[in-house]
Formats: structure tokens, sequence, C-alpha cells
């Protein structure tokens, strides 16, 4: 599948990692991190906004087998949208209640300034006798929200602030292509630069999101943070071939699953103004799903989507001011 494929074999071992760092983390704190208890009470409700923006690359891939059951072939279109780099600009509302209890609502919006699209098609199962390729240079936009209920726990030792989250989460993609490039083409044999492509694939993910947090204080004013995200989703797109005159449009229909991981370090810089940078990878990948095609001359058809797969890594900055 994509270039983040790889990470997909070892996605559980990242967790696994990740709390071996709690518990290491907790055990030189001095206290077991089994041992919890409820955060104090905060005096008042504490509210804080984040603003953060960075870098972020995206690859996304989907295949379709040739008939509803997956087979002839296995693989008819392989499309991939790969290096796609985004400037995001996120903002984050966070009210910190009584007893621990914290809420949190936050919105992203990403300017895709790079990237690249091939769309292979296939005469035979498992990517063999490809009779048509092509490239296109991709731009758009991502845009994503968040509403989480968390709670603070945290081990005896008082040093370690654990926080399991439930939420709602939302994820899409705007895919651009411009610019096509024709590489094969054994049907008609017309090859190199085409003119007015400027198709669209919007993919969207929605659904219900369990994680857990970590803050492990390293000094009055610096903590590392460390967080994990698991999604339960489901994937619908919308996609426009506008040089495909046979066509009204088709679209995907899917459920499945994914993680997104996070490590940092946070400084408070002033007694209201706290700084964080960050790392952030995700994978996410559907069950199989239903391709559906309404055709120009009003009839429809539907295949099987075999699977799409989406993977992310980011590099963040972001600053905190608590009222």
């Amino acid at each position: 599948m994509i270039g983040f494929t790889s990470l997909r074999f070892s996605a559980r071992y990242a967790f696994i990692a990740f709390a071996c760092v709690l518990v290491v983390s907790a055990a030189r704190a001095g206290g077991p991190p089994q041992q919890a208890m409820a955060v104090e009470a905060p005096r008042r409700c504490e509210f804080s906004l984040t603003l953060d923006t960075g870098w972020r690359e995206d690859d996304l891939e989907w295949t379709i087998a040739g008939d509803s059951h997956g087979h002839h072939p296995n693989i008819l279109s392989d499309l991939e949208w790969k290096d796609v780099e985004i400037v995001p600009v996120a903002l984050m509302a966070e009210v910190k209640l009584r007893d621990g209890w914290r809420v949190e609502i936050g919105g992203e919006y990403g300017w895709m300034t790079d990237g690249r699209n091939r769309d292979s098609d296939y005469d035979s199962s498992d990517r063999r006798d490809e009779f048509s390729r092509s490239y296109a240079d991709t731009r758009g936009h991502t845009i994503d929200a968040e509403f989480a209920l968390g709670h603070d726990l945290r081990p005896v030792a008082r040093v370690i602030t654990f926080t399991p989250w439930l939420g709602l989460d939302y994820h899409q993609q705007h895919l651009n292509d411009r610019n096509g490039l024709q590489v094969i083409d054994k049907e008609f044999g017309d090859l190199g630069p085409f003119q007015g492509l400027d198709s669209v694939y919007q993919a969207e993910w929605f659904g219900v999101m369990a994680g857990l947090d970590a803050s492990v204080r390293l000094s009055d004013s610096t903590r590392l943070k460390l967080a994990a995200r698991y999604e339960h989703f489901t994937y619908e797109a919308e996609a426009d071939w506008n040089l495909r005159s046979d066509l009204s449009g088709f679209s995907h229909r899917a459920n499945g699953d994914g993680w997104r991981l996070c490590a940092g370090l946070e400084w408070d810089i002033a007694p209201r103004w706290t700084l964080e940078l960050r790392g952030e990878w995700s994978l996410f990948q559907t069950h199989a799903g239903v391709d559906h095609t309404d055709f120009s001359d009003g009839t429809t058809d539907e295949t099987r989507l075999n699977e799409v797969e989406w993977g992310s890594v980011a590099v963040r900055a972001g600053v905190t001011y608590r009222l």
C-alpha cells in the first residue's frame, strides 16, 4: 500500500512502547503507575486557548476490485496520493472543571502546498497487466475537528498525570488533481501531458475516539507530554473525474479504525503562557466497503472497495494562554 504501510506492522508495538514509557516514568517518579487517585479539584474552573501550526505530510491510497465479490481482477484501480505536504493551523479551547474533568473542542484547517497523485488500472489480479497509468499534481485542503471529555488521574507521587478521554472526531481531505501526465496507455497509446484535468476526491472520516494522555513533570515549568488515541470511524468519499464524460461521479463507503500517537514537551514561559513542541503520527485503515458509480446515461454500478489507507506525520509548535 502507501508509504506508511511499513508502519502498519509496528502500530501495536508503538502503543506498547508508549505504555512502557509511562511505566518507566512512573517508576522513576517513585510511585507505582497502577496506584492512581482523582486529582484534587481546582479552586475554580480554568479556561485556555491553544493556537498551533507546523508541518504535516499525508499519504492516502485506495483500491477497488472488478466486481462486488472482490474478483475479476482483485485490484482493478489503484489510486495513491503521496507526499502531500500540508501547512495546518489549529485552534483548541479547553475548560478544566472541578473534580478534574476536562472538556476540549478544537478545529484545524490545512493548506496542501505540494503532492502527487498516481492512478493505475490493471487487467489481471495482483496488480498485473497494468494498462493505464497517469500522474497529476495535487493541491487542496484538510479539515479536522474534535470534541472530547476527559478526567485527570495521577499517581501518588503526583509527578505523572494520566487523563483518559472519550470523544468524537472528524477528518476531511479535499484532494484536487491537475496537470495530468499519461505514462501508460495500452488501449489508445495517447501518452504525455493532457490538458483540462481538474478532478476532485473528497474523503471524510467521522467516528468515536478513546484515548489516554500522560503528563510527566520534569521540572516546575517543564513537562513531557505523551498521548494515544484510538478511533473507530465511518468513511465516506465523493469523487468528480471531470475528464470522464461517461461518469456523473462515484462514491465510497466503509468502516474502519486507526491510531494517533503524539509526544512533545511543554514549557511555562510566563505565568499564563505555555509553549509546546510535539511530533505526531497516525495511521487509519478501512475494512472492505462499497464503490458506487453513477454513469451519465443514468445507470449505476457497485463494486468492492478493497481498502482505504491514510497515514500522516507532523511536527508542530503551539502556544497556550490560560484565562
